[in-house]
């Protein structure tokens, strides 16, 4: 006889892509058919700015502008993945986090150990396609 699963807590990653768009619906509909605990998180990817900033891609100025424009973005993401979460009938926690993308959702897996993690796929960063349709040339390896 199978083991029936058990999913109590969810962690969702929003970035504002159509992967991640379409993880927030997952996750928030998993978590209405679970009874689970919804937490959603958007990282504001301020080690890559950084990055840029040293490397002479971005200047101050243009590096602070980015990183509002980049948190204004991540709150949009979690904003939808809470109505999201509300037309499922789900509460949820919603988390902005500021740091190196990768390192901060390995972070609050462990800090909040859920059951499951729902996130899109990655194939390029925001900061990489954003500063592409300003017009930079970036050349990251």
């Amino acid at each position: 006889m199978a083991e029936r699963l058990s999913i109590r807590k969810i962690l969702v990653v929003v970035d504002g892509t159509e992967t991640g768009v379409r993880a927030a619906r997952y996750a928030a509909r998993l978590a209405a058919l679970h009874g689970a605990a919804l937490t959603a998180v958007a990282v504001v990817d301020t080690a890559t700015l950084k990055s840029l900033l040293r490397s002479s891609v971005l200047v101050q100025v243009e590096m602070e502008e980015f990183s509002a424009q980049l948190e204004a973005s991540a709150q949009s993401s979690l904003n939808y993945a809470a109505q999201l979460a509300h037309e499922s009938g789900v509460a949820i926690d919603v988390l902005l986090r500021k740091g190196s993308a990768h390192s901060v959702v390995i972070e609050e897996a462990r800090r909040l150990a859920p059951d499951l993690l729902v996130m899109g796929s990655f194939s390029t960063s925001l900061i990489k396609r954003d500063l592409s349709a300003r017009g930079r040339r970036l050349i990251v390896d």
